[in-house]
Formats: C-alpha cells, structure tokens, sequence
C-alpha cells in the first residue's frame, strides 16, 4: 500500500500523501480472498540458520506501517508485532525495513515512480545488497502488488487492465522473489495477502479531513474487486511458495469473503473496525488490524 487508502487508491498506494518521515531505510537495534488452505508451509522450505537472524521487511505503505493522522512506523504496524515474536527466538535480532509508501512491483523493482530513494536506485535492489552484504538475514516479509492493481480501479474494476497487471505483477514478484532466495537461501520468505478495502465501496466514502473527496456508495465496484483481489493474492500464493516460501493469509484474516451479519456484513464491519475507512475513509490499518495482520504472519513463522 502507499499511504492513506482513500477508496480508489486504497489499501496499497492506499494513499493520501506519503509520510514526512524519512523514506530511507531503517534499521532497528531493538525492539480476494485465498482460501485459509492458502496459508501454505512448503514442505521444501529451508529453516533459517541460528546465525542468520535479522530480519528485512519490503514492501509498500503496509510494510512501512502507514497510518491515517500518524504516518509511518517502520518499526511498528505488522512489522513490530513480527519482529516481536522473532525476537522470542532470536533476541538479538535487527531489523531493516527499506518498504517504501506507494510502491508497486515496477517502483520496487526499478525504482521508476517510487517516493523514495535509495543507493542502489531502487528498494529491490538495496534489498539484494543488504543481502549480499552477509549480514545474517533469516526472515524476509513483503507485501507487494495492490498498488498495481488500484490503476485499474479509476473508473469501475477494469477487466481487461486487471489481468494484465495480475499477470505481469506476478511475473515481476516471481522474479524478485527468486533473486531474494538465490542471495539468501536460508532465509524464512513470507508473502502477505492482501484485504480488500473497496468492498467498503458499497458504503461509500465518509466525509472525512483525510478524504480526498467523499463517493458515493458503489455496490458494483465491491463486488467486481473480489474478483481482482482473489487474483491477486493467487499470484502472489504461486509466487512465493514457488521459491519454498510461506504465505500470511491477511485476505482470511480479514474474512473478506464472510458476507454473513448484520447491520453490515462481517468483511465490512472487520474493514471498520481493523481500518480508518469507516471514520476517516482511509483504508489503512488502524492498531487493531496491524496486530491482526501481525498474528497471521507469526502464525507461520
């Protein structure tokens, strides 16, 4: 995600503004929907070495911890809660976290229309060199992808544009992710699934400071997104287990396909309550959905 999802530009570049916090890495000394089965341990996953304990987090505005009114927190959102939990294991772990708000494959990878700037001209390719450089890396996490399918949701959910982007954003993952595992073929990789904030289309935008313009509620655009997102997330599932990664089921732990409740549905109250859609109309986890995302993440540590 990007910033302040705010309904088309949700949960990725999910974005007002990015952060006026620096957009550099930062090294921390201390402390839709795929199906639940999707959470997938390959029976090939290596097991990180006891040497190798540090802990790089890529990714967008989700990694980066971006929240509506707080901008970012690279040691907070999800990424706190999971360097937590390493810690448990390995105490004396660091954490680098390069994720840049904004960032979809083509930024990560090249650094063409990324926010940030970084030595090496991109945040995919500082990941390689932190990598490279041997500093004992054994957990990677990366969230990566909604950013390229919001350019298909400017107007209604773009079919043609969807399958596109699915295709050619999983191509670029894939790749990226095989280079990470060459550099670092111990390491644990774990992709995230992504929510899917525009199934809050159906409420509309709430007239909010951080709104970009209130819309009105788009019933449509909910029900056409499912559809993308579960595209996305099976690509970013290929991806990630192709390389004996793991993946964190964020789209279940959102129960984006629980239609079941009332007044509202069960994934849109979860959008409410884990986001700051329902109050400020950005789609952006809140503390409560970081701890959420958090959880599925060490749930397959």
């Amino acid at each position: 995600m990007a910033g302040a999802i705010i309904v088309a530009a949700s949960a990725g570049c999910i974005a007002p503004s990015p952060s006026t916090e620096s957009p550099v890495a930062i090294t921390s000394p201390v402390g839709t929907s795929v199906p639940p089965t999707s959470v997938i341990a390959s029976a090939a996953a290596p097991t990180p070495s006891d040497v190798a304990t540090g802990y790089l987090a890529l990714g967008d505005s989700l990694t980066a911890g971006f929240q509506a009114g707080r901008g970012e927190d690279k040691t907070g959102g999800y990424v706190g809660g999971v360097l937590d939990a390493w810690r448990h294991r390995h105490p004396d772990a660091q954490l680098t976290n390069l994720a840049c708000f904004g960032d979809d494959t083509t930024a990560m990878l090249t650094g063409n229309g990324s926010t940030c700037s970084y030595p090496q001209g991109s945040q995919f390719a500082a990941a390689l060199a932190s990598l490279r450089q041997g500093v004992g890396v054994g957990l990677v996490t990366i969230t990566i992808g909604v950013n390229d399918l919001y350019g298909c949701t400017v107007v209604g959910i773009d079919g043609t544009c969807v399958a596109y982007v699915t295709r050619t954003m999983g191509a670029a993952l894939t790749s990226m992710l095989a280079q990470i595992r060459a550099a670092a073929p111990l390491a644990l990789i774990v992709a995230l699934t992504y929510y899917n904030p525009l199934l809050a289309t159906s409420l509309g935008t709430p007239e909010a400071p951080s709104a970009v313009a209130p819309r009105p509620a788009d019933p449509q655009v909910a029900t056409d997104s499912a559809q993308a997102f579960t595209g996305l997330n099976r690509v970013i599932t290929t991806a990630v287990t192709a390389v004996g990664g793991r993946v964190a089921d964020i789209a279940g732990a959102f129960a984006v396909t629980d239609t079941s409740g009332s007044p509202l549905p069960v994934n849109i109250q979860r959008l409410c309550d884990w986001t700051s859609f329902c109050t400020q109309g950005d789609a952006h986890p809140n503390d409560a959905g970081y701890a959420a995302m958090a959880r599925a993440v060490t749930a397959v540590l």
